[in-house]
């Protein structure tokens, strides 16, 4: 999914101020056939920081950054595979996003049966 949409974490004070301290972007990809590429064949990835708190320390100005080289790790490095072929299921399964969920990561696949073919069934 994040070949084709940005996505937006906010940082905040207090719950509810939407992006009071920090607004993290990261990018789909670069523009044209050399950013699709990139984005497909590499593990390069484009963020923007906005910090909107102008009265930010270097210090606190750093936890964000931090945070979002956590965001991406978690997010965005799994080594989950964008398509699989599963031997128990004889299915292939493509994997389209993860939703975050009360903590955790919960991958949205489609899948598709392979047919009995090959199985002995």
């Amino acid at each position: 999914m994040d070949l084709f949409v940005d996505t937006y974490f906010t940082v905040s004070k207090e719950k509810g101020k939407s992006g009071d301290i920090a607004m993290i972007k990261k990018k789909a990809r670069d523009e044209g056939c050399w950013g699709l590429c990139k984005a497909l064949f590499t593990s390069v990835d484009t963020y923007d920081l906005t910090f909107n708190d102008p009265n930010m320390t270097p210090q606190q100005k750093a936890s964000v950054i931090a945070e979002a080289v956590s965001l991406d790790y978690m997010f965005f490095d799994q080594e989950q595979p964008l398509c699989r072929y599963n031997d128990e299921s004889n299915s292939c399964e493509i994997l389209m996003c993860l939703c975050y969920c009360f903590g955790c990561l919960i991958p949205c696949k489609c899948i598709c049966p392979c047919g009995a073919a090959g199985r002995g069934d």
